[in-house]
């Protein structure tokens, strides 16, 4: 499924993307300004973190993929019932989100009931069902109606562009301001902070600079491990994190480096925003059309 919906995978967002990129607008990172007031908010009824970028940036939010993928799930509906296949999972309510781990497990609340893994989530669960009843044949035509919605141009308004979803102005931005944050001092500062709890508490920090695990956590996680045991780990890690005050800390250092570049591309990202709004906005449209007629 993810290979599918390459455009709308149900997959966790909120994970910026560190890796050695061209330097988008804004500057070098050794040379951006700061604004040092500035901060990101922590939900903690979702886990999520809302950068100042955040509300340019179509993929920030896992709920608003959500949203974006249900739209798009009931349009393939349609096709498949026409060549009488079903198709349910646009039909079914999602678990909660995953919350955001740009710096560690730090929602405890996840980390007590899921730790280190992904939430449950009922609408992956249905398609890999149908999936498995339906074999080869429903996965051709899966395919076939998903390049359907994303040619009809009445699907357009609800169907974002695979630029509009991986490579906006505010993406680029954020990863300009990430990739500076973790050259400052203060990074460092609160990175070793980090690693000297997780020691303290039989843990090891992973080397990078921007992985945010211990290797005991990455290790339970590759071989498999009991999820009692992934729980446990995560719950040292996540009381670490908002111990410090990590995920606060470093997402702050990160806002610091994206509000002056949101002053800098004001009028583009504005623009990325009332497109954000509308692909929304005709999302939930459209899937209160198709559930309520």
């Amino acid at each position: 499924m993810k290979q599918l919906f390459k455009g709308l995978a149900l997959v966790g967002l909120g994970c910026v993307i560190v890796a050695c990129t061209p330097t988008p607008q804004g500057g070098s990172p050794t040379s951006l300004e700061r604004d040092t007031t500035a901060q990101v908010s922590l939900d903690e009824r979702t886990g999520h973190i809302v950068f100042p970028l955040s509300q340019y940036d179509l993929s920030a939010s896992a709920s608003d993929i959500g949203v974006l993928n249900q739209a798009l799930f009931l349009r393939i509906e349609t096709c498949m019932n026409a060549r009488s296949m079903p198709f349910r999972a646009g039909r079914v309510d999602p678990g909660p989100p995953l919350d955001d781990r740009n710096f560690g497990v730090w929602f405890e609340p996840g980390a007590q009931t899921w730790g280190l893994m992904r939430p449950p989530d009922p609408v992956a669960e249905t398609f890999q069902a149908d999936e498995d009843a339906g074999g080869e044949r429903w996965s051709q035509e899966v395919a076939a109606c998903n390049a359907e919605a994303e040619s009809d141009p009445d699907s357009a308004d609800f169907v974002p562009t695979q630029d509009a979803m991986f490579d906006s102005l505010a993406q680029k931005l954020g990863t300009t301001a990430m990739r500076a944050a973790t050259r400052t001092a203060e990074w460092g500062a609160i990175r070793d902070k980090w690693s000297e709890c997780l020691t303290a508490n039989g843990l090891t920090a992973m080397d990078s600079e921007t992985d945010w695990i211990s290797v005991e956590s990455q290790t339970a996680l590759e071989n498999g491990d009991p999820p009692e045991r992934i729980i446990q780990l995560s719950g040292i890690e996540a009381r670490c994190n908002n111990d410090l005050r990590v995920t606060q800390t470093a997402g702050d250092i990160v806002a610091s480096f994206q509000v002056p570049l949101i002053s800098a591309n004001q009028v583009t990202l504005n623009d990325e925003k009332a497109e954000k709004d509308r692909y929304l906005a005709a999302a939930k449209k459209y899937i209160d059309q198709q559930k309520h007629g």
